[in-house]
């Protein structure tokens, strides 16, 4: 993100959660590498944001690029957004890349694995979505159809009743 963020900033606003460990290293790399930048006011880093801020931002996104948890993909199917997928590398998480290339074959996301991403890579994909209307549109729609709204209270309905059909009598 940050060896792409010159050429990002020069065409979309940017915000990029990086994360409470790392968000003052990232806030100083960003001030270095957007000095001299007149675009840079449309770079802002956090830590991490709330519930509220995260769904502020997803609302005004147009693409999302992420990790690749199962949560994470469902918080983003549950918005419509495109995305971009980067899962944590097999040989750390097997489930990343399971996860990412599920949610592709839904055609929600387009991935990158992370052996493979280079600031041209991401934003050349980024330019690629944004560009193509049509294709937000495939992908915000697939999204949709890939999320599960009320999963959560079904599954608790579902153990209710069976705890109900159990109960002694």
């Amino acid at each position: 993100m940050l060896d792409a963020l010159l050429d990002l900033v020069s065409k979309y606003n940017v915000i990029h959660q990086a994360g409470a460990q790392n968000h003052e290293e990232v806030s100083n790399i960003a001030s270095v590498v957007l000095k001299d930048s007149r675009y840079a006011e449309r770079y802002r880093s956090f830590g991490l944001l709330n519930t509220l801020a995260m769904r502020m931002a997803a609302g005004v996104a147009d693409i999302i690029v992420s990790r690749a948890g199962s949560g994470t993909i469902f918080e983003i199917a549950s918005w419509g957004k495109p995305s971009i997928l980067v899962p944590i590398p097999l040989d750390i998480s097997h489930d990343q890349t399971e996860n990412a290339f599920s949610y592709s074959r839904a055609g929600a996301c387009t991935v990158i694995e992370q052996r493979n991403l280079t600031p041209h890579i991401l934003t050349a994909e980024i330019d690629r979505i944004i560009g193509d209307r049509a294709l937000l549109q495939l992908m915000a729609d697939a999204a949709k159809t890939f999320s599960r709204p009320k999963a959560a209270s079904r599954v608790a309905d579902a153990l209710l009743q069976i705890a109900l059909e159990h109960e002694p009598r």
